[in-house]
């Protein structure tokens, strides 16, 4: 029934290598949610979904590596393996002098780009590193939630007079892993979303009370948001020093870029909260003289023009025009502005903030 009839998702199983959680190497299946995404992803020998089967360490001096950090947008399950917006800047600059290494785990924090730029990487010595920031990446960088992963991502500890990081804690799925793997349970679980489903959360309020009142934005409580505003600042400061120290002493060109809140209505910076994290991490790259693309004016434009959907209607992630949108954003970006220049030409601005180191 649920292979042939109701076909379940195939879930990726994960492994916890050389301290870093990732996806089990060599291993393809397809991804479904609801029946708009349906897509073939193909897991290469260092675990990451890629259209390089392979991460050579050993560098080609006539091809420039750039290296692409970020959860599930980059991992993007949601599309065919070939078809994020990794493969699109690539194709962009030219795949014959330029190669993408896609570095994407779902559910990472920002916490955890920074480790994993620092413990693997960086010994890929990519000549550029993009990280892509999305709006849960903020609070979770320091106070651990829910998930299948969780444990297994580093996460900031604020607690005293100095921040720390702990490593993060080996993998271990143990019987919940056995049960995904059983078709019936990957089609309702992953599929069908039953964890998301009204009889779900109804049962959670019954067995654990009135659960506090959520505004959800951008996959975020912007409620908890405001609550831990202080937090999230020293969290990011501190977050965006590191990457921009070891921009400096690993000589490679650091990009961030944040995605936007992707209905009309969010998109309205005065209409809501979640554009209030993407002005701090503008700040906050302009105090640590980081490059920052923000995609609120890519999508905004887009919208003008009259393209409307961005997102999957049951999942929420980049389709695949948005993938195509950003992939083209960051190969003009790239292309048009070389790492020594001070100011963004008006043209550029047009299709994307952008802040300068």
């Amino acid at each position: 029934m649920f292979r042939v009839f109701l076909p379940a998702p195939d879930v990726p199983d994960v492994t916890f290598d050389g301290e870093i959680l990732k996806y089990r190497p060599n291993q393809t299946g397809t991804w479904r949610v609801g029946d708009d995404v349906h897509a073939m992803f193909r897991i290469n020998a260092q675990g990451y979904n890629s259209r390089h089967s392979v991460y050579m360490r050993d560098r080609d001096p006539t091809r420039r590596r750039i290296a692409v950090i970020g959860d599930s947008y980059v991992a993007a399950f949601q599309v065919p393996w070939n078809r994020s917006f990794a493969e699109v800047l690539e194709d962009r600059l030219g795949a014959d002098h330029t190669e993408v290494f896609r570095f994407g785990v779902d559910g990472s924090p920002l916490a955890q780009y920074v480790y994993v730029l620092e413990h693997e990487v960086l010994a890929y010595r990519p000549d550029v590193v993009i990280v892509v920031l999305v709006h849960n990446d903020f609070l979770e960088s320091f106070r651990r939630v829910a998930g299948r992963y969780a444990k297994s991502f580093m996460v900031l500890d604020l607690a005293g007079d100095r921040i720390r990081e702990p490593a993060p804690r080996p993998y271990d799925g143990g019987w919940a892993d056995r049960i995904r793997r059983l078709a019936i349970s990957r089609y309702f679980l992953y599929r069908q979303q039953l964890t998301a489903s009204p009889l779900v959360q109804a049962i959670k309020q019954r067995l654990f009370g009135e659960p506090g009142a959520q505004r959800i934005e951008a996959n975020v409580d912007m409620n908890e948001v405001q609550q831990a505003g202080r937090q999230i600042t020293i969290a990011t400061d501190y977050l965006f020093g590191r990457l921009a120290d070891m921009s400096r002493s690993a000589n490679f060109r650091l990009i961030l870029v944040m995605d936007a809140p992707r209905t009309a209505a969010d998109n309205d910076v005065g209409n809501s909260g979640s554009n209030a994290l993407n002005e701090l991490a503008a700040r906050l790259a302009r105090k640590h003289r980081l490059e920052f693309v923000d995609l609120r004016a890519v999508f905004d434009r887009h919208r003008r023009d009259g393209y409307t959907e961005f997102a999957f209607a049951t999942d929420g992630h980049w389709n695949e025009r948005a993938h195509r949108m950003v992939g083209e954003t960051l190969a003009e970006y790239i292309a048009t502005h070389p790492v020594e220049a001070e100011q963004p030409s008006a043209g550029l601005l047009e299709s994307a903030s952008v802040t300068h180191r």
